[in-house]
């Protein structure tokens, strides 16, 4: 969806008519297609829900004054331009998160959890990354939580009234690259941002009055992949701030990625290709499956498909978060496993597969293994499930994202694969306390204990080693291996 012309034009004209609206002296009332809910630490959001399918979905910060009508024109723009709205008063949440009495906050997390509840919550057909956008308090929780978040956690955001500070206090943890350092001076606590932070997802700047008092034209300047946008002049009448930011969102909403990576001979399936990026002649004729974890295909997942990538063993990914959005069962993962190994063994010409899970997706592969068919079962030279658990999800569900866990116990499957320590691994952290790894017996099964919990403290190449070390034939079993690659 391109903004031409004539939706440049339609974003200007709808965003000017409802701030006549809002700044109008009669009796104002709130959009009717509002619901209130809470999830986690947000309460009293505002849902908005587009007329038809969704093409966005925006995670949108009230100012410092809250709720109010300017957010509420904010809120209803959005979502006449096709966009599921969820609404969140700054002030409420900032003082819910102080009373939280944490040290720092991730907020990241907690935001990534939204939009993926709010995604499953209105049923929508596929999870596409949300976007955020705030006015001025709010602004700078949108360019502080993209500078903490991973890379496509979000799809990008609009700050209207940017400064780069913020009056969170508790304040926002490091995450991936977020510096700041304490306000000094006055009676409010918070934190200046500093222009080293980086960003893995683009922000636009809306510049008003408030924003040149504290200089963010020269901050952002700095900051790369940050781009300043200045109020449009209308015909008539002072330049507008809002219709400028609803413009720069729907430029930032037709530049995010297609939700699915689509395969051409597999059009069906959310998969992601990864090629060979070093030349290894003992895996000449070997590649890999891996399904992601519940997070879709991103973080471990990608670290680990290009770690194995650089061993000389290309991978196909499976996103488990677009694939599980749909109900599957067993059979139907077991059937779409067996299409995949079949079509890439031939298409790249490596018969031997390294079929690996990672958290979700390790939870349904014994399921699948025991219901492959024999011959692409004997192509399989190693399983993989990497932080197992003891219970599955085939759906994507609300509770997914609310500390439930998923419906079918792992453990029927797994006792099917007692003894086959030749083809079948588990690997889990230490200090994972979901993984299965301590009730296993290892006289039985081939386990793997690596430092750090679920994501294993980030050593990737650790993990990769580890699995690719299973190709060969294990010892006598014994005890779990704790002391493996320190």
């Amino acid at each position: 969806m391109k903004l031409g012309a004539h939706g440049l034009a339609g974003a200007l004209a709808l965003s000017v008519s409802l701030l006549a609206r809002a700044n109008a002296n009669e009796p104002q009332q709130e959009p009717p297609k509002i619901e209130i809910i809470d999830h986690g630490r947000f309460e009293h959001l505002r849902l908005l829900r587009p007329d038809g399918a969704a093409r966005s979905t925006v995670l949108l910060f009230s100012g410092r004054d809250g709720w109010d009508k300017e957010t509420a024109v904010y809120a209803e723009t959005l979502r006449q331009r096709q966009t599921l709205v969820a609404g969140i008063d700054t002030p409420a949440l900032l003082k819910k998160l102080a009373e939280d009495g944490d040290n720092c906050e991730f907020l990241d997390g907690d935001l990534d959890n939204l939009g993926r509840f709010v995604q499953a919550y209105t049923h929508q057909d596929d999870y596409r990354a949300p976007l955020l956008f705030g006015s001025d308090e709010g602004a700078a929780l949108v360019f502080g939580v993209l500078a903490q978040a991973p890379a496509k956690q979000f799809g990008g955001g609009v700050g209207v009234g940017f400064c780069p500070r913020s009056a969170l206090h508790p304040p926002l943890c490091k995450g991936t690259s977020l510096q700041q350092k304490p306000l000094v001076g006055g009676s409010v606590k918070g934190s200046e941002f500093l222009s080293t932070s980086r960003l893995r997802a683009p922000f636009t700047a809306v510049i008003t009055p408030e924003s040149g008092s504290c200089d963010a034209r020269n901050f952002l300047s700095r900051v790369p992949m940050t781009e300043l946008q200045y109020p449009v002049r209308r015909r008539a009448g002072a330049p507008s701030a809002p219709a400028a930011a609803i413009v720069a969102y729907g430029k930032l909403a037709a530049s995010v990625s297609p939700p699915h990576r689509r395969s051409e001979a597999l059009p069906d399936l959310p998969l992601v290709e990864i090629e060979p990026t070093a030349h290894r002649a003992e895996h000449r004729d070997l590649f890999a499956v891996l399904l992601s974890g519940d997070g879709g295909w991103a973080g471990l997942d990608e670290e680990l498909a290009d770690t194995l990538a650089a061993h000389g063993i290309p991978v196909v990914g499976l996103d488990s978060l677009r694939y599980f959005w749909t109900a599957r069962t067993p059979e139907n993962v077991a059937a779409d496993i067996d299409r995949v190994i079949t079509h890439y063994a031939d298409q790249w010409n490596r018969p031997r597969v390294m079929l690996l899970g990672y958290s979700q997706g390790a939870d349904v592969l014994p399921f699948a293994l025991n219901r492959l068919p024999p011959a692409t079962r004997d192509r399989i030279a190693l399983t993989g499930a990497v932080a197992l658990s003891e219970h599955a999800a085939f759906e994507f569900h609300v509770g997914a994202w609310a500390g439930a866990s998923g419906d079918e116990s792992t453990w029927p499957e797994v006792r099917q694969l007692a003894d086959r320590q030749d083809r079948f691994m588990v690997v889990c952290g230490a200090d994972d306390e979901a993984a299965i790894c301590p009730k296993l017996d290892a006289k039985h099964y081939r386990i793997q204990i690596l430092p750090g919990s679920h994501h294993f403290d980030g050593n990737y190449e650790n993990l990769a080693g580890t699995l690719i070390d299973g190709l060969s034939p294990p010892a006598a079993a014994a005890e779990p291996n704790n002391e493996a690659r320190h």
